[in-house]
Parts: structure tokens; C-alpha cells; sequence
């Protein structure tokens, strides 16, 4: 199961920055302008007999990418200092990456001041109403699972994972976790957005323990919380990823947290774990999307491209981003600190694993949960008319994800055409140069995750093929 998720008190320890990325355009074959697996690239066009095919190109294009350098929303730094861009077209000015301009992703894709932003679900979820139709979020990235309590590593502190171990059912491992809170001294930042996972910690009637039954400290902030820690003033702490990953990096233990709610839950929007969990996006304006629609389909594809490498090389994806995050966040990081927080805290899903979050409802992550649930509390605080929206007024993800789905499949299928026919070729006589280049680019930029270029290069090699072979 994918799991994952980030607090509303997201700009506490997730810088933005604007950045100016060459994207605009794509290939010289523009997509349906839509977002949605009815949106398609067009193959290479007919050729007159006796005149070669077009060779596809792909050209730069520019756009402001408002990107978090925080874990979760950093995929705009993380894909320049991999390299991941240049082969897209998509160049992005070094220097625009320098400057940080606070946490109002909605505001400034509202006014425009930004065409993307990587972002967190529940910040733009209002903007549903408050301008309705103008944004859309096109690519679920993660989820970031920090919402954990950890303890102090000389209270020999159990976890609810430990206790399950010993065998206890997951309801009674949550008590006996939450009850050796108990009257110790719990340290925190003072965040409202909080209250959701307190309130489900802390419920009498299914852990045990009340929040008056704690010496709780709300403190000031996540700096303040993290030197109580740090004194030995404390018991259990709870605070942004960069400060738990520094005190787990000392011994502190993970006691119970969000993944512990989505594993006990019963899938759906009601179920009160879904406000404790959240999924950062890659979102956009919706006429934005409608007229770069390539563009879209490639940031997503960068992106994937990156979850691969978390997934295939841990250790090589920390060291790039231990370097991102501590420069924002002034922090002292390690790479074992990284892989710590993504064990613990960010869990980023493969192309092939977000099928779950798009088609399998018994997932407790499937899309539209966290979303309903998002809307629902804005129904119940007054902000949203009760019933006048719906996941889909916000993400356009699921849609996005089916037609990469499809791109890669047409790629594929194209490939597996094409190969075979090669060395026949060869063999015949014909220059097979461009088909061979053509056959290659599109078998790279399919393991790159770029979808949208693997078919249209692979469709380009077919054609080729046909011309060669009549």
C-alpha cells in the first residue's frame, strides 16, 4: 500500500521559490489541448510516397515553477540538480532558483504570478470556492506521513509496531502506544493544524489517554520544540520533517503516527485519518493546462522519473536533496537523515505503485478520499456550501495519470513493432541510420518515464520502418 501526507501547517518547514524553467511548447506535434486520456499526441503526419517521414524534435519552452524546497514539494530543484530537463526542452534559469518567496502557492497561481507550483493539497482545496475552476492539480507526487509522535530514546518508548509485534491486535497496540504518553511531557509547535491528528491520538474512547492527561507544551515553533528535545526536556516531540529526521538521526523512535492510522482505518472520506494525511501535488491553471498540455505531460513524467530513483538508488537521491533542504531550512542534515525521513516520513509511489491511488477504491489512499475529506471539513467550518463541490472540481490527476498510461502503452506497442524489423532492414540494404536513432530515443525516453516523447518517437519509428520496408 502507498502511503504519504504533509500537515496545512505545510509553510513551517516547506520553503517556495520561484523558478523560470524553459518549457512552453513540445514536440513539433502538439497534444489535444485537454487534460484527460481523450487528450492525444499526434503521430508523425502521412508522407507523400517517395519522400522520407518528419523526425520528431522537441523544442524549449519557458515557465515559472514555483517550487518547495522542503521534502515533498522540492521536485523543481531536485529535477535541475539531476539533470533530468535538458533532454525535455525544459531549461530552467539557475538563478531563479536562489530566492524564496514564502508558502502562498494558491495565491500566486490564482494571480498568475506562477504557471506550476508543487504544493499541498489541502492549501489549495479552497481555492475550489474561492476561485472556482481556475486551478487544477494535475499529478499527486507523494504523500508525507509526518505526522508521527516520537519518543526519547531513554525511555525505551514502544512503538505501535513493536507492540503488534508482540501480538496485539493494531487497536490495542494503538492504546498501549498512546498510553505511555500518559503524564510525560509531550513538546510541539502551536499549529491549528495539528488538532486533527491530536484529536485522533488523544481520543479517550479508542487510545486511552486524553490530551489534559499529557503535560503537554505547545510551544512557539518547531525551532523551540525541537531545543527542548535537544535539552533532554521532553519526552515526545512532534514537529516538521527536518527537525524529526535530526532527532531520530539521535536515537529518537517513531511511537505512532499517521501510517498507523491508514493501516487500522476503513477506506474512505469519512474515515478521520484522511485530514491526517496529505498529498503534495504539481499544480497549475486550468487554462494553462489546456493550452500546455506537453508541458504537463513531461513535468509529470520528470517527476516519476525522480520516484525511480528514490526507489532504485535511495542513497544517491538523499545526497542531492539533503543539499536542497539544508540550504532552505538551515539545517544540518545527513544523508542518513534523508533516508530516515523517507522510511518514516515521505513515501514516494512509482508510476506503477500510483495505480493504487488511482483505480483501486479499497486503497486507503485512493485519490478522491484524502480530497472528500479536505472538501467535507470545508463544509463543516461553513466555508463551502454543503454538496456544491466534488473531488474532480480539484484534481485532474487521475485523468492525467490514465493517458501516460496510454502514451507509454502506444510506445510500447510501437517498440515492439519496430525492433524486430531493424536488422531486416539492414539486411535489405536501407540506411537504417535515423530509424536506429529514432528506435533509440524512444526506448530512453520510455525508461525516463517520458511518455509522451517515448510515443511519439516510437510512432515516428514505425513510420519509418513502413517507409523503409515498401
Amino acid at each position: 500500500m502507498v502511503l504519504s501526507i504533509r500537515h496545512s501547517g505545510i509553510s513551517t518547514f516547506l520553503g517556495v521559490l520561484v523558478v523560470v524553467a524553459l518549457v512552453g511548447a513540445c514536440t513539433s506535434t502538439q497534444a489535444t489541448p485537454s487534460v484527460g486520456p481523450s487528450a492525444t499526441v499526434a503521430a508523425p503526419s502521412a508522407t507523400p510516397m517517395g519522400s522520407p517521414p518528419p523526425v520528431p524534435t522537441i523544442p524549449d519552452v519557458t515557465f515559472k515553477w514555483f517550487s518547495g524546497q522542503g521534502a515533498c514539494v522540492n521536485y523543481g530543484p531536485l529535477a535541475y540538480d539531476l539533470g533530468y530537463l535538458d533532454e525535455l526542452g525544459l531549461k530552467p534559469d539557475a538563478n531563479s532558483w536562489k530566492g524564496s518567496f514564502g508558502g502562498d502557492q494558491p495565491g500566486l497561481l490564482v494571480s498568475k504570478s506562477a504557471d506550476l507550483a508543487s504544493s499541498y493539497l489541502p492549501m489549495l482545496i479552497p481555492t475550489i470556492h474561492g476561485a472556482p475552476g481556475a486551478l487544477t492539480t494535475f499529478m499527486l507526487t507523494d504523500l508525507f506521513v509526518g505526522f508521527e509522535i516520537i519518543g526519547n530514546p531513554n525511555g525505551n518508548y514502544k512503538s505501535v509496531e513493536d507492540f503488534v509485534s508482540e501480538g496485539m491486535s493494531r487497536a490495542d497496540a494503538e492504546r498501549a502506544a498512546v498510553e505511555q504518553i500518559k503524564g510525560k511531557v509531550f513538546v510541539h509547535p502551536a499549529a491549528p493544524s495539528l488538532a486533527g491528528f491530536f484529536n485522533w491520538v488523544f481520543d479517550k474512547a479508542t487510545h486511552g489517554v486524553a490530551l489534559d492527561e499529557v503535560q503537554d507544551k505547545a510551544l512557539a515553533d518547531d525551532t523551540a520544540a525541537l531545543a527542548e528535545a535537544l535539552a533532554g526536556r521532553a519526552d515526545f516531540h512532534f514537529g516538521s520533517a527536518p527537525q524529526m529526521a535530526a532527532l531520530m538521526g539521535k536515537g529518537w523512535k517513531p511511537i505512532i503516527g499517521a501510517v498507523d492510522g491508514l493501516k487500522s482505518t476503513t477506506p474512505g472520506p469519512d474515515s478521520p485519518v484522511m485530514l491526517m494525511i496529505g498529498q503534495c501535488t504539481l499544480t497549475t491553471q486550468t487554462d494553462y493546462a489546456t493550452a500546455n498540455h506537453d508541458t504537463i505531460l513531461r513535468i509529470a513524467g520528470v517527476v516519476y522519473r525522480i520516484m525511480d530513483l528514490y526507489a532504485n538508488d535511495p542513497t544517491g537521491a538523499a545526497t542531492v536533496e539533503v543539499k536542497i533542504i539544508n540550504e532552505f531550512n538551515g539545517t544540518n542534515l545527513s544523508v542518513d537523515d534523508m533516508l530516515a525521513m523517507y522510511q518514516t516520513q515521505v513515501q514516494h509511489p512509482t508510476f506503477e505503485q500510483a495505480a493504487e491511488w488511482y483505480n483501486n477504491k479499497e486503497n486507503s489512499t485512493y485519490w478522491e478520499y484524502p480530497v472528500a475529506a479536505q472538501i467535507k471539513l470545508q463544509e463543516q467550518n461553513g466555508v463551502f456550501p454543503a454538496g456544491k463541490y466534488k473531488p474532480s472540481d480539484a484534481v485532474t490527476a487521475d485523468k492525467v495519470y490514465a493517458e501516460l498510461v496510454s502514451l507509454k502503452q502506444q510506445a510500447e506497442a510501437n517498440l515492439a513493432n519496430v525492433t524486430p524489423r531493424v536488422d531486416a532492414l539492414a539486411a535489405s540494404g536501407k540506411d537504417i541510420t535515423t530509424l536506429k536513432e529514432l528506435v533509440s530515443k524512444a526506448q530512453t525516453f520510455l525508461s525516463h518515464r517520458a511518455y509522451l516523447d517515448a510515443m511519439t518517437f516510437a510512432a515516428a519509428a514505425k513510420e519509418w520502418a513502413d517507409y523503409l520496408g515498401s
